[in-house]
């Protein structure tokens, strides 16, 4: 996501030649960057780890709903952005203001 000018951006060879879910899920975790740009959430050194913790929550609820089929790898990504999302959580334990919304 784009914070000046409120778009995303996907490399087009990510587009043709991932798999549908994983795309998919690229663009719901960029539009979550979207929605907490839109609130006025800062994207700094200060909050980062958080808004990062908040996207992947986001692209893992997603991810949990699309059949295996449509996503191969499911299992292991989830078990990747959970990792990803612990670490985060951890990181902004105390050092980051809390990201209201």
């Amino acid at each position: 996501y784009q914070i000046g000018t409120g778009t995303c951006m996907m490399d087009l060879d990510t587009a043709l030649t991932d798999s549908p879910g994983y795309v998919a899920s690229v663009i719901v975790h960029e539009a979550m960057h979207a929605r907490l740009d839109s609130m006025r959430i800062p994207y700094t050194q200060l909050t980062k780890a958080r808004v990062e913790k908040l996207c992947r929550r986001q692209e893992m609820t997603f991810v949990r709903k699309l059949p295996d089929s449509n996503y191969p790898g499911k299992a292991s990504w989830l078990k990747q952005l959970a990792s990803l999302t612990e670490d985060a959580a951890v990181a902004g334990s105390e050092k980051y203001p809390p990201v209201s919304g």
